[in-house]
């Protein structure tokens, strides 16, 4: 019975892994109220941006109050992921374009972006509004970890206390201000496991 279940368990594992493709889009993915399960699938942008620091670039995904996960984005990165109140989970940046998630304004709600990402030309992830932004990834490479947009002065917490990145050069946090950046200190002393070259 135990060789049967063995058996079984290795045929799923294999149709799982062979169920999953290489997918090349256009146009954003989005995904509003609902919980979105890409399939594990890999994809592929085209005529979206060419992955570097370009504000102009399509993101691959945009999501408000909802959760996308299970993908993986091979380079060009493009924009990342928008998030208005939203997640992105179980996924995989081959390479960040831009950014590898922004928090956008729109919801209240907290924003989190969890996985693997790698290869910053910049920042990681950026938050754009206040409010909060998880930042749960592991990775490689980058000058900054999580960065509120510059020159701003709205209240935001910077949550990286569930990330290990390797290879900063900046520093983990970077505010416009430690006074509209709730949690900062601690944040930058104590939960951001990042680490420079």
């Amino acid at each position: 019975m135990k060789k049967i279940s063995l058996i079984m368990l290795a045929i799923l594992c294999l149709a799982t892994v062979a169920s999953a493709a290489t997918i090349t889009i256009s146009t954003t993915i989005t995904f509003t109220n609902t919980t979105k399960n890409l399939g594990g699938n890999s994809y592929y942008c085209v005529n979206m941006g060419d992955g570097s620091q370009t504000e102009s670039q399509a993101p691959f995904c945009k999501g408000t109050n909802g959760t996308c996960y299970n993908w993986t984005l091979l380079a060009p990165g493009v924009d990342g992921c928008h998030l208005i109140g939203a997640n992105v989970n179980t996924a995989t940046w081959k390479d960040i374009g831009e950014d590898a998630a922004t928090k956008k304004d729109g919801s209240t709600n907290a924003c989190t972006a969890s996985g693997s990402a790698s290869y910053a030309a910049d920042k990681v992830l950026q938050v754009n509004c206040g409010g909060t932004m998880n930042g749960n990834l592991r990775g490689s490479y980058g000058q900054t970890y999580m960065r509120q947009n510059g020159g701003s002065t709205y209240t935001c917490y910077l949550n990286c206390s569930n990330a290990t990145y390797y290879s900063i050069n900046r520093g983990c946090v970077t505010c416009a201000s430690a006074t509209t950046c709730a949690g900062y200190s601690y944040l930058q002393a104590k939960c951001c496991k990042c680490f420079r070259p």
